[in-house]
C-alpha cells in the first residue's frame, strides 16, 4: 500500500464514503437523466485532498487533507440525496396538483403514505444542520435510506 500505515484507517473510511457517494451519484443520475453537479464537485474535492495527502510529507498537513477528504465525501452523499429527495417531492406534488387533483392517492396507491413519509423524513434530515445531530454519519445514512425507499416505491 502506498499509504503509510498510520493513515490506513482514515484512507479506508474515505474510500468507503467515496464509494457510497459514487453509487448514489450513479443511481440518482439515472433517475434524473443527469449528474448532480454539487455531488460531483464534492467528489472532485475528495480526490484533490487525497492526492495532496498521498504526496505530503508534513504530518499535520496530511491529517488535515485526510480530514478534508472525509468531510467532502460526506457532503457529496448529503448533496446527492438532498437533490434526489427534492426532485421526488416535486414529482409527487406535480402529479397530485397538476394531473390528478381529485384522486385520493392514499386509497389508490397502497404505499403512498409510506413514500410521502419517507420523503418528508428525508427532507427533514437534509434541512437539519450537522451541528444539530449527534452523528453526521447517522444523518447521511438517514438521507440515503429515505431517498432509496422513495426511489424504489415510485
Amino acid at each position: 500500500m502506498i499509504v503509510d500505515s498510520r493513515y490506513g484507517d482514515a484512507v479506508q473510511e474515505i474510500r468507503e464514503l467515496y464509494n457510497t457517494a459514487e453509487a448514489d451519484l450513479k443511481n440518482v443520475g439515472r433517475v434524473r437523466d443527469a449528474l448532480i453537479v454539487t455531488g460531483v464537485n464534492q467528489c472532485r474535492y475528495v480526490g484533490q485532498h487525497l492526492l495532496r495527502a498521498l504526496v505530503g510529507t508534513d504530518e499535520g498537513r496530511i491529517r488535515s487533507d485526510l480530514d478534508a477528504a472525509k468531510k467532502h465525501a460526506q457532503r457529496a452523499i448529503y448533496d446527492i440525496n438532498d437533490s434526489a429527495i427534492q426532485f421526488y417531492i416535486r414529482q409527487i406534488d406535480d402529479l397530485r396538483e397538476n394531473h390528478f387533483p381529485t384522486v385520493d392517492f392514499a386509497r389508490a396507491v397502497p404505499a403512498y403514505g409510506d413514500v410521502v413519509s419517507a420523503l418528508v423524513e428525508g427532507k427533514r434530515l437534509v434541512e437539519v444542520t450537522s451541528d444539530s445531530v449527534a452523528s453526521r454519519e447517522g444523518l447521511l445514512q438517514g438521507c440515503t435510506q429515505s431517498r432509496r425507499f422513495a426511489a424504489a416505491s415510485i
